[in-house]
C-alpha cells in the first residue's frame, strides 16, 4: 500500500497528460455532450450531425483553431466521463443508456478510439460485465491494449435517476476493440465502490477511488450517510 493523496494522484495524472499534449504539438481535445449541441454545431459549422445522441470530440491546434470533429453515434443517451491521449489516438470511456430494464441494469459502460491522425473513429463498444457499469478512466497497455476503472453492479431507477447504495469496484484489460480480455479482482468496501483514476507509476499501477460511498437516498434518513472513504492502492497488472 502506498501513502498518497488521491489529490497527488490526480496531479500526477494530469501532468503526464500536458507531457503528452506537449510531445504531441499539434493538437488539444475537447469533448462535448449536450443535448443542444448537434444544432449549435449545424449552425455554426453549417455541418449536421447524424446521430441520434452520443459524443462529439473535437481537434483543435495550440492555437485554438479547429481541425476537425468526430461523432461517436451511440444511439441512446451517453455519458462522458473519462478522455486519454495516447501515442496512437484518442481513448474515451463513460455510459451509456442501453435498454430500459425493469431491475434498471439497463446502464452499460462504453469505450470508444478515435485516430489522432485523421480523426477516424476506430471503434466503438459498450462494456457490460454485471448489471449496470460506468467506466471513469483509461490508460494504453502494451500491445494495443487497455486499462480502464470504474464500477459495476449497480442499478438505477428505470424511470428516474437514482442510483443504488451498492457497486462493486470494476478494473478490466481490455483488447484494442473494447472487448473485455480480463476483469481485475479486486475486494469491495461497504456500499458504493468506486475507481476513479489509473496513473503508471514504475511497473506498476496505482489506482484512486473510494468505498462506502452513498448512492442517491442514503441521506433520506440520515444525512451522515453521505461519506466516503478514498483510497490509492499501487498495483501490478498481469494480463493474461
Amino acid at each position: 500500500m502506498l501513502s498518497k493523496t488521491l489529490s497527488e494522484v490526480q496531479n500526477q495524472k494530469i501532468v503526464k497528460q500536458h507531457e503528452l499534449v506537449q510531445q504531441l504539438k499539434n493538437e488539444v481535445i475537447e469533448a462535448l455532450m449536450h443535448e443542444t449541441t448537434q444544432d449549435a454545431y449545424a449552425d455554426y459549422f453549417k455541418q449536421t450531425i447524424n446521430a441520434k445522441a452520443g459524443v462529439l470530440v473535437t481537434q483543435l491546434k495550440p492555437d485554438g483553431q479547429r481541425v476537425g470533429s468526430t461523432v461517436i453515434d451511440t444511439v441512446e443517451e451517453a455519458e462522458l466521463h473519462g478522455l486519454r491521449l495516447t501515442n496512437e489516438g484518442i481513448a474515451l470511456v463513460g455510459r451509456v443508456f442501453s435498454e430500459k430494464r425493469s431491475d434498471g441494469s439497463g446502464w452499460n459502460a462504453y469505450v470508444a478510439n478515435i485516430s489522432r491522425v485523421n480523426g477516424n473513429l476506430l471503434s466503438y463498444r459498450p462494456v457490460d460485465v454485471d448489471k449496470g457499469e460506468i467506466l471513469f478512466d483509461i490508460a494504453p497497455l502494451p500491445q494495443g491494449r487497455f486499462l480502464v476503472a470504474g464500477s459495476a453492479g449497480y442499478t438505477q431507477n428505470p424511470n428516474g435517476a437514482s442510483i443504488s447504495e451498492i457497486a462493486e469496484p470494476l478494473l478490466a484489460v481490455l483488447e484494442a476493440d473494447g472487448k473485455v480480455k480480463q476483469r481485475i479482482a479486486m475486494t469491495a468496501g461497504p456500499r458504493q465502490n468506486q475507481l476513479r483514476s489509473l496513473v503508471a507509476y514504475g511497473n506498476n499501477w496505482l489506482v484512486g477511488g473510494f468505498v462506502n460511498g452513498p448512492g442517491t437516498h442514503s441521506a433520506d434518513s440520515n444525512p451522515a450517510l453521505v461519506t466516503a472513504d478514498g483510497f490509492v492502492r499501487e498495483m501490478t497488472i498481469a494480463v493474461q
